[in-house]
């Protein structure tokens, strides 16, 4: 089992390449649409007695996406501008 950080990160970097892979033509929105989900995920939990919205985990989920999206816009350039 991996830390619960890295897991995030990895769930959120897949997250932000598919939207990366199926939106090529909105670069510039993708990257907010993701720290925008992420932040209303870590508020939604403030109403739930059981979770802890927390700074950290925003920060990691957002990170995440971001390199997500990096990750498939590197491979597009790559492959793409050919």
């Amino acid at each position: 089992m991996l830390p619960a950080n890295l897991e995030r990160f990895i769930a959120w970097g897949c997250v932000g390449g598919i939207f990366a892979a199926a939106y090529i033509d909105r670069l510039l929105v993708l990257p907010f649409l993701l720290i925008g989900a992420a932040g209303l995920f870590e508020l939604g939990q403030i109403e739930i007695l059981q979770r802890h919205a927390r700074l950290a985990d925003f920060l990691v989920k957002a990170a995440g996406g971001l390199v997500g999206i990096g990750s498939i816009r590197a491979i597009q350039f790559l492959y793409l501008a050919k």
